[in-house]
């Protein structure tokens, strides 16, 4: 259109011809990431992070983490946070529900589904964590970590309350929320910790907030190994009664502080994964 103007009134040709450029300009930008590629896959897990979407972000993140790649390394820790917090808030809620099934003993049977079918999303998600955990240890065997994510958009540091655990039993629509909160609340407490700020949501924020952030091993380890030992809970007695899979995952959180410098902090772990052990020896 503009070129058939131009024809017809040749004044305006000084005037078109900066435009055309500038429209060249604009569209010649930076090609996206190939689809399929690890940096096509590190792209999408920084969206979906930024969206909310937890599950998502994890499967992204596990394309990229499965091949020789730049952001690898990077990948990995972050992956470990996410499925670590998101196992313990589909726990957590679970024992929610498991307190509604005793408070409503009219009707307990839809609490106990809910227990079953969160348990069952929290045994997964521990499965996934204990494989993720072993792959980190072989892929960054020494060295500080790398913590390139940002602070988690969603969710707080304050405890959830649920009306499940009073023997209410929620709709859908209240139900999906405050699971999404359980989650959210654990994958930051998770940050927390791999960050060595324990429940300290407000220094995390301004730690991730300055852009690549540089965790010493022995602080990331320790904060691994207690998420295994809160995972190896799902499998207990009282739970799943797996404890052939609860012994597992103590071992290897125990296997994870080996070789860490010795501290208070590391001794009362070590003694906490130990306890129920020597309960039930006795």
């Amino acid at each position: 259109m503009l070129a058939q103007e131009a024809a017809l009134n040749p004044r305006i040709l000084p005037v078109i011809a900066p435009l055309t450029f500038l429209m060249l300009s604009c569209s010649s930008g930076p090609e996206p990431p190939a689809k399929g590629t690890p940096a096509f896959y590190w792209s999408a897990a920084k969206e979906s992070y930024n969206s909310g979407d937890y599950l998502k972000t994890v499967d992204h993140l596990a394309k990229v983490a499965g091949t020789e790649n730049e952001f690898r390394t990077q990948a990995v820790p972050w992956r470990l946070v996410l499925v670590g917090g998101m196992s313990k808030g589909y726990a957590d809620l679970a024992d929610q529900y498991e307190y509604g099934a005793r408070s409503n003993k009219s009707n307990p049977a839809p609490f106990r589904k809910q227990t079953s079918a969160l348990r069952s999303d929290a045994s997964r998600l521990a499965l996934d964590f204990a494989e993720t955990l072993a792959a980190f240890q072989k892929i960054q065997a020494t060295g500080d970590v790398n913590i390139t994510f940002p602070y988690p958009p969603l969710g707080s540091a304050k405890e959830v309350i649920s009306r499940a655990s009073a023997g209410i039993l929620p709709e859908q629509a209240e139900a999906d929320a405050v699971r999404a909160q359980y989650i959210q609340r654990d994958v930051l407490l998770a940050a927390c910790r791999a960050l060595g700020n324990g429940a300290d949501a407000g220094k995390t924020k301004e730690m991730l907030s300055k852009g690549l952030v540089t965790v010493p091993r022995d602080t990331f380890l320790r904060a691994m190994a207690e998420s295994m030992y809160e995972q190896s809970t799902i499998f207990g007695h009282t739970k799943l009664d797996m404890p052939d899979r609860e012994k597992l995952f103590k071992e290897r959180a125990l296997a994870a502080l080996d070789g860490l410098p010795d501290s208070k902090d590391l001794k009362d772990l070590r003694a906490k994964i130990q306890a129920n052990d020597k309960k039930k020896k006795s």
